[in-house]
């Protein structure tokens, strides 16, 4: 027996690619990357990386390497955004993926995973400009960073680093952190060595710091904003439209009489004879309880 879902979650795809094509106006000449962490956000990550790819993507970022070799096949440069563990490595070279060179330690044992494999791995510098997440200190980067360019079956890719809090418009700790990469860079240029991949701007910078998406930046990252959605104090700079819409259908219709209480915690009190519709969905289905 094959029943009608009672809870559909429905994505459109012809928006998905006009809210791309829109981003990519926005941020040119920067290219786009595509990050479609965790499934494309649970929306299922192989329609979602087709039309992304043919709107435009210039790379695709992810977390970690299941992601990675899921997206290999699709042809596109596939980036590692978090970090390796130790036994990821070996496939991370095997399969092309980006890798990211969150220290020299690292870089190093992608180097000789490389050199073991006959191969040349492809890396990318992370650069803790303030998050505090991953990457080198920016204020010590550079030393281990040259160091880098001497390792053997080794390509340097590009580099990258993340704002903390560009979801606040107006804030002179991402402002900061934009000055302290920058600076980087230029001794980085300074000592010879470049990058073809410039990168710091996701999806709150691209409205919030635009000049993140200007040279020296080469290539922008876009997650949350390519579904048509903002982080709740973002300046709104680009016309998106919502691609995601849950719907389902109603359990059940009744009239309540005034004083009756609905909800957990009887959240909710009728003021008056009240005809209430039960839907069939819950937090299982993602809704959140909070709701309430």
């Amino acid at each position: 027996m094959n029943l009608e879902s009672r809870v559909n979650l429905e994505v459109d795809l012809k928006k998905l690619a006009d809210n791309f094509h829109e981003i990519r106006r926005r941020v040119s000449p920067c290219r786009l990357m595509a990050v479609l962490k965790a499934n494309a956000y649970g929306l299922g990550v192989q329609p979602v990386a087709e039309v992304v790819k043919q709107a435009g993507a210039a790379a695709f970022g992810v977390a970690e390497i299941n992601e990675a070799v899921e997206l290999v096949p699709l042809g596109l440069p596939v980036q590692i955004l978090g970090n390796l563990l130790p036994d990821e490595i070996a496939p991370a070279v095997e399969y092309g993926v980006i890798c990211p060179l969150n220290d020299l330690e690292m870089a190093k044992k992608i180097s000789a995973e490389a050199v073991r494999q006959g191969k040349t791995a492809t890396g990318a510098v992370t650069v803790d400009s303030g998050m505090g997440r991953l990457g080198m200190p920016v204020a010590e980067a550079a030393e281990q960073i040259l160091a880098m360019r001497g390792l053997p079956n080794l390509k340097l890719d590009g580099i990258y680093s993340h704002f903390s809090s560009a979801f606040m418009r107006y804030d002179d700790y991402s402002l900061g952190q934009l000055a302290s990469f920058k600076t980087l860079l230029a001794e980085l240029k300074g000592a010879g060595l470049e990058f073809p991949n410039v990168h710091m701007a996701a999806s709150d910078a691209l409205n919030n710091f635009p000049d993140s998406t200007r040279p020296p930046f080469t290539l922008a990252r876009c997650g949350i904003n390519m579904y048509g959605y903002y982080d709740n104090e973002v300046h709104q700079s680009m016309r998106l439209a919502p691609v995601v819409e849950l719907k389902t259908r109603l359990a059940a219709v009744r009239m309540l009489a005034a004083g009756s209480c609905i909800g957990y915690g009887r959240m909710h009190r009728l003021q008056k004879d009240t005809r209430v519709g039960t839907i069939a969905a819950g937090y299982a289905d993602g809704l959140p309880l909070a709701l309430s």
